[in-house]
Parts: structure tokens; sequence; C-alpha cells
């Protein structure tokens, strides 16, 4: 019969480091493969603004969910933007949890909606023990006055300049120079 104890060779034992080593490598590679093409999108694929298919109505309801987890239930109102709720979010796994503010909801849970598809420009949601799937489309809301120009940070140089008076005082004055602004567009 066998032994019990069995003395491996070096040659052998360099055989089960090194494959054991080689298969950590090869689920490394699968995973990290997995994550970068396979997983889908993040995040950042629910950040904008969408058209809410939930609100029953002739006026338009927008959801606006932001990179800093925040989201807000917005209508346009006389051509403004008017925030009707505002809130924080988290994407989870396949949820979307949604935290209303307790003047809203009263103290409760937050509402969970259960992903079912996603894309760039529009995604699917089911609320939990509900059969009815809504579609969310993303809109862009743009104001009727608003400017063709993109509203950038230039940098800009300020020099201080000090004037004395007949009197000896102080006065300093700010000069731009340098650099774009945005009123020389």
């Amino acid at each position: 019969m066998l032994t019990l104890a069995h003395a491996w060779s070096r040659k052998q034992r360099w055989l089960i480091v090194t494959s054991a080593a080689l298969g950590l490598v090869l689920l490394t590679a699968v995973i990290s493969g997995y994550e970068r093409y396979y997983r889908g999108p993040g995040e950042e694929a629910l950040y904008g603004t969408w058209l809410d298919p939930m609100f029953d109505s002739d006026d338009i309801q927008y959801w606006e969910f932001r990179s800093d987890h925040t989201f807000a239930i917005v209508m346009m109102i006389g051509g403004e933007k008017t925030s009707i709720v505002e809130g924080r979010w988290y994407a989870g796994g396949p949820n979307i949890y949604l935290r209303f503010p307790a003047e809203f909801t009263g103290p409760a849970r937050p509402a969970v909606m259960r992903i079912v598809d996603i894309s760039s420009q529009q995604f699917t949601v089911r609320f939990p023990n509900q059969s009815r799937v809504y579609l969310f489309k993303k809109a862009t809301l743009d104001s009727p006055h608003a400017s063709n120009q993109s509203v950038e940070l230039t940098a800009t140089r300020c020099a201080f300049t000090f004037q004395m008076t007949k009197t000896f005082s102080l006065r300093s004055t700010l000069a731009l120079g340098g650099g774009s602004s945005l009123l020389s567009r």
C-alpha cells in the first residue's frame, strides 16, 4: 500500500510551486480581462439627464443623476429648470438605490430600481415585486437663452499696481493682462 509520508524531490517541489504561480497568474489575467471588456458600463453611464417614463401628465419630468451621487427630479416651468425633489443615489450591482429626503417620503428605506438593461442613450429598470419595466431615455435640457459658446475657465494674469496721490493714500487697482477671458470672445 501507499505510505502516508512522502518525500518530495527538489524537482517535484519546484514543479508544484511553478504550476501554482502560473495558475494564479492565469486566474488574474482571466478576471482582469472580464472586468475590462465584458463587465458592462460603470455608474458613469447613469450620469446626465433622463426623461422620466413614470410621470403621467402633459408636462414632462426629468431625472438628473449627478457625479457627486446626488439626483434631482426636475421639470421645465416657464423655460426654467425647476427642481421638484433632490436626494442621493448609489448604483451597486444590478440596482440603483435612491434616498429621498424625509420630508418627501418620511423616514423610510431607500427606493430600489433594478437595472434590466443599460446603454449610453437609455436604460430600463423595474421596481422589486413589479413586472412593469420603465425605459429612461437620455435627454438634453437647453435653456432658450443659452449661449452657443461653452463657458470654460481661462487663465488670466493679475498684476497689482499702486498709485500715490498728493495725500499719500495708497490705492490698488487690478490690471488684467495676458490670457483670454470670456468677455474677449
